[in-house]
C-alpha cells in the first residue's frame, strides 16, 4: 500500500502485486523530487506559490530580522572597536 498525504486529502493506493507497488513508489518519488529549472515547473503550495519561493520568503522572515540587526548594529560597533 502507498499512502500519499496532501494538504487537503490523503490517497491510499493498493496494487495487485508487490512489484507494481514498488514501481508506483519509484515513479511517484521521482516525480515529486524531479522539478524543472523554471518557476512554472516547480511544485506549488495550496496558495499556488512555488514551494522554493515560499521557503525563501520564510527563511528571510525568520533570519532576515537577525541579519538586519547584525549588519546595522553589531558590525558598526565592532568596526568602531577595532579602529580604536
Amino acid at each position: 500500500m502507498i499512502a500519499l498525504d496532501t494538504v487537503s486529502q490523503s490517497l491510499y493506493l493498493i496494487m495487485g502485486k508487490a512489484s507494481e507497488t514498488v514501481e508506483w513508489q519509484r515513479v511517484i518519488r521521482a516525480t515529486a523530487i524531479d522539478n524543472g529549472i523554471g518557476l512554472d515547473d516547480q511544485q506549488i503550495t495550496k496558495d499556488e506559490i512555488p514551494v522554493i519561493v515560499e521557503k525563501c520568503i520564510n527563511f528571510i522572515y525568520a533570519h532576515g530580522i537577525f541579519i538586519f540587526f547584525f549588519v546595522v548594529f553589531v558590525m558598526p560597533i565592532r568596526l568602531i572597536a577595532t579602529v580604536r
